[in-house]
């Protein structure tokens, strides 16, 4: 069975979501490596990082096919394009985070530094809220963004402009 334009919408949105969370486990736990000179957490953060690559490359063809085979207008094109923004802002970070495990890894081999020993410690701890962050972006923040099938059942706030702009 074929499967309708907003289900592939769907489909993509929960993609999203769950890269999102592994996102949000590989931010935390590069953190927690940072400061506790945790080399074995970076290395799994270094390893784990083509899990996120691989999201963005299934992400980004889902994003691709729905438009080729759909020819979405409009709102549906904005969303998948949104959709796709987030997945490379989200890949970005998780490089990110590769970068920091490695940093910590060399501080922790190579020069027998810890983070919770020096004056970075104090910096990293108090700039980095990371529980405000992801209360912010949410799973449940996510998935009151309505969607695409819900746009005529009163999930859209009327602009008052007519079918121009929708």
């Amino acid at each position: 069975m074929r499967k309708s334009f907003h289900e592939k919408l769907d489909e993509v949105t929960e993609d999203l979501i769950e890269m999102g969370s592994l996102v949000q486990e590989t931010v935390n736990n590069t953190i927690d490596a940072l400061l506790n000179s945790n080399v074995e957490m970076a290395q799994k953060i270094i390893e784990g990082d083509s899990k996120i690559d691989d999201y963005d490359v299934m992400i980004e063809e889902k994003c691709m096919f729905i438009q080729a085979e759909h020819q979405p207008v409009a709102r549906d094109l904005r969303l998948i394009h949104s959709i796709y923004i987030v997945v490379i802002y989200l890949e970005r970070i998780g490089d990110i985070c590769v970068s920091i495990s490695k940093l910590t890894r060399r501080l922790y081999l190579k020069e027998k530094t810890t983070v919770r020993g020096s004056c970075l410690h104090g910096v990293v701890k108090e700039s980095i809220d990371v529980e405000h962050f992801w209360q912010m972006v949410s799973r449940d923040h996510l998935r009151r963004v309505p969607r695409p099938g819900d746009w005529g059942r009163g999930g859209r706030v009327s602009s008052g402009h007519g079918p121009i702009g929708r």
